[in-house]
């Protein structure tokens, strides 16, 4: 994933993990870039300041994106620009128009 790299690569790591040894809870940037980092439980976002806009929000724990994270990426997306807001603001609106769609990615069709 971009985002684990990015941060590897920039912050000097061996491994994402060691990102913690770096202090829990904190919100600071990532080195030559324009993005910030925030660690969170078992977690880490990637953002952009001053709204924490595009970037991603992962656990270190779970491989597999859930439906709250992919709804939150595609919240990101739309915030800095990256998807049309006309299009996707019936879907942040009604969560039930999300969900099929979510469904689809988290579970693809003939998927066992």
């Amino acid at each position: 994933m971009w985002a684990e790299r990015l941060l590897v690569e920039r912050l000097g790591l061996d491994e994402l993990l060691h990102i913690f040894r770096l202090g829990r809870a904190v919100d600071l940037e990532v080195p030559g870039t324009d993005w910030r980092y925030k660690t969170h439980g078992i977690g880490v976002s990637v953002h952009r300041p001053p709204d924490q806009t595009g970037g991603i929000d992962f656990d270190l724990d779970k491989p597999e994106p859930d439906e709250w994270r992919l709804r939150e990426f595609a919240r990101r997306q739309v915030d800095e620009g990256g998807l049309p807001v006309g299009v996707y603001e019936r879907v942040f609106e009604d969560p039930d128009c999300l969900r099929p769609v979510l469904a689809e990615v988290l579970c693809p069709s003939g998927a066992v």
